[in-house]
């Protein structure tokens, strides 16, 4: 959902922009589950069903969709980096993304570099948003549509990462070797399953226009009732601002705070303020 690439070094050059692509709508995230896949899952998460059915290539993502939608709260930390080559000069950009589902959600979303800092802090609650950019000092209020009409990835919907799991946007989902619980390697569709995530990257780092994806692979590891442990995500793609700029991306998603209280930041302060 996330990650602003890699262009300050372009920034620096003087180019043609060149004719930006048309503007994207977003893409509903309907749930990817099957009702076959639905009725398994509702079975195999009690504690003491005794007919748990392991995941398989072709039913994990609605488990897994499913089973993280079905907790009221958790938090996600994001730790990872960009890398932009232009020219074959290298810049590395950091990514740091804190990630609360509650009654009152919240999301920061953080990319810092020698050259590039760019901040994205957004509360949702309802059909409401709260959120900032950078050293605003205030807060802009608006509807859910509203927000995603520019930002265009919803964290809580049925995507993995901003990316969707409907049909045709993953390519494959092989099974992976762990030691505790089960993972699977999803490799998505440059194309059908990026068109939040573009939205979100666009806005988020001020690019001319929509990035192009080549590769995203996520590798999805999971307990052994399902519940999410953590993410490995890598992504190859062109950005363009000012220039183009070939970017790898690699992070990690780390679950944890399942149906726990969890404290938002400032969020009496923001609630108070805002009438939020």
């Amino acid at each position: 959902m996330k990650k602003t690439p890699l262009l300050a070094l372009a920034a620096l050059l003087l180019s043609a922009c060149g004719s930006s692509s048309p503007a994207l709508s977003r893409v509903t995230s309907a749930p990817a589950a099957s009702s076959e896949a639905a009725s398994v899952e509702a079975t195999s998460v009690l504690p003491s069903s005794s007919v748990f059915v392991a995941p398989t290539a072709e039913d994990f993502v609605p488990r897994y969709l499913n089973k993280i939608a079905s907790y009221k709260t958790y938090k996600a930390i994001t730790k990872g980096s960009t890398k932009a080559t232009v020219f074959f000069i290298e810049t590395v950009q950091s990514i740091d993304v804190t990630l609360i589902k509650s009654e009152y959600s919240y999301l920061k979303n953080e990319s810092h570099s020698n050259m590039v800092n760019t901040v994205h802090e957004a509360y949702f609650h309802g059909e409401k948003t709260a959120y900032r950019n950078n050293d605003e000092a205030k807060y802009t209020v608006a509807t859910l549509n509203e927000y995603l009409d520019v930002y265009g990835v919803y964290p809580f919907d049925a995507a993995i990462e901003g990316y969707l799991c409907g049909e045709g946007c993953i390519q494959s989902v092989e099974p992976i070797e762990t030691e505790q619980g089960y993972a699977f390697k999803l490799t998505f569709d440059p194309e059908k399953s990026t068109n939040n995530v573009r939205m979100q990257m666009k806005a988020f780092g001020g690019l001319d226009d929509y990035p192009k994806f080549s590769s995203i692979a996520i590798d999805v590891y999971v307990k052994a009732d399902l519940t999410p442990d953590h993410l490995d995500v890598t992504a190859d793609y062109v950005a363009k601002m000012f220039l183009e700029s070939n970017c790898h991306q690699e992070y990690r998603v780390d679950f944890s705070s399942f149906d726990e209280t969890i404290e938002v930041p400032n969020l009496d302060e923001v609630k108070s303020e805002y009438d939020f």
